[in-house]
């Protein structure tokens, strides 16, 4: 038995063909699409939680705040409007930082949520900063919150509120930084908005 030896050279691989090349980076791609989406949807639902517990926390503090003075500190729903809260909250009136003193007695008024002061933050994101020269709340996407007066509360000139509950609204306009909550804009034209309405 004769074997015949082959006039063509034997072709060993020496590397990937581009379409092999091509298969695995698409598998890549893919999966750090993936893990990109996830680690988005779950920091966004951590900043909505983080809301959602901030937001609860001012309404428990403005119905004691409510409760000692008769009446809710005036907002009308501006980008500001959380100035109002900040110095009712946090007793400071002239906006440097520090809770005021009582004229009379010298001793600090009191102080509804600890965590408002500028001057220190427990947390990553300050809870309280500077929005046109004034401190306001900031929501965890670096926005202001927004509060207005109920539509059953008066503000200081005698002038009822616009809100949607009859006590006050107090809510973050959430990842986009749209405020749609007018009286009239359909239900659910802004989801992400998240409040006590």
């Amino acid at each position: 038995m004769k074997f015949r030896v082959s006039n063509y050279p034997i072709h060993t691989r020496k590397g990937f063909s581009l379409v092999e090349i091509l298969a695995v980076m698409f598998i890549i791609v893919i999966l750090l699409t993936f893990i990109v989406s996830s680690f988005n949807w779950v920091e966004t639902s951590k900043r909505e939680r983080t809301a959602q517990v901030f937001v609860q926390r001012i309404s428990t503090a403005l119905e004691e705040y409510q409760l000692d003075n008769g009446a809710y500190p005036d907002g009308n729903g501006a980008v500001d409007s959380t100035n109002a809260i900040y110095k009712a909250l946090f007793s400071d009136y002239d906006e440097d930082g520090i809770p005021d003193k009582d004229p009379g007695t010298n001793t600090r008024l009191h102080v509804y949520v600890e965590e408002l002061n500028p001057l220190q933050h427990s947390g990553t994101e300050p809870t309280v900063a500077k929005h046109n020269k004034k401190y306001c709340l900031i929501d965890p996407w670096g926005t202001p919150y927004r509060y207005r007066l109920g539509f059953q509360e008066k503000d200081s000139k005698g002038t009822y509120g616009n809100g949607h509950n009859p006590d006050f609204d107090f809510w973050s306009v959430g990842k986009d930084g749209l405020d749609n909550t007018k009286l009239g804009v359909a239900e659910g034209v802004n989801a992400d908005n998240i409040g006590n309405m």
